[in-house]
């Protein structure tokens, strides 16, 4: 059963919309496969698996049939991480990252997480993107949490918008649920600053 969003924007009226599995299929194999490299792509089985245990969902914006944005995002009522937030090639530069964002952030209530690799690192994405992209979230009401976070190697900085409770708790919990207790523990690593390696405690997972 698909669940709907209203959200009055620019005409025609934007909806929010929940995808089923079918859905979700269609829109990784015809958006996630075509914006994003194999290397940045959550397996679907993963995805679907995921949504079936009720600590995952996805979510189009839609201008009457078409798609114009999407997202995804891991979690529970605690709280959600962002897994992924991406506007169709032809529909960027119109402001509805942030609209998808906002709609998004009602939909789910509670505390909303995201990563963005941290400009601080040498390796990967430009420095330059990296900021402009803390940016766009800080426009959107995200804070830096002061988390940093390395995942498979690559370092993040953590931000919250509408914090409730421990957004470090939030999402210890969030990661144990997508990655396994072998994962978690050799791929997961909580820094200080200056990228320190910070001790965590691996209990069982959920």
């Amino acid at each position: 059963m698909l669940c709907t969003y209203g959200c009055q924007g620019e005409a025609p009226m934007m909806m929010l919309r929940c995808l089923d599995d079918q859905e979700l299929t269609r829109l990784y194999r015809e958006h996630v496969c075509r914006d994003f490299p194999p290397m940045e792509r959550r397996p679907l089985r993963t995805m679907l698996a995921l949504r079936r245990q009720g600590c995952y969902a996805a979510y189009v914006l839609a201008a009457g049939e078409e798609t114009v944005a999407y997202a995804m995002v891991a979690g529970d009522a605690q709280g959600r991480l962002l897994d992924y937030l991406a506007v169709v090639p032809d529909q960027r530069n119109r402001g509805l990252g942030s609209y998808m964002l906002g709609a998004l952030a009602r939909r789910e209530e509670g505390m909303l997480l995201t990563e963005v690799e941290d400009p601080g690192e040498v390796e990967g994405t430009p420095r330059e993107l990296r900021l402009r992209r803390i940016r766009f979230y800080e426009k959107n009401r995200f804070q830096d949490t002061g988390l940093r976070v390395r995942v498979y190697g690559v370092a993040y900085r953590i931000l919250v918008r509408d914090a409730q409770g421990s957004p470090r708790e939030t999402l210890e919990c969030i990661y144990r649920r997508l990655f396994t207790p072998s994962i978690y523990r050799s791929q997961v690593q909580f820094l200080r600053c200056g990228h320190r390696e910070e001790p965590v405690s691996y209990g069982a997972g959920p």
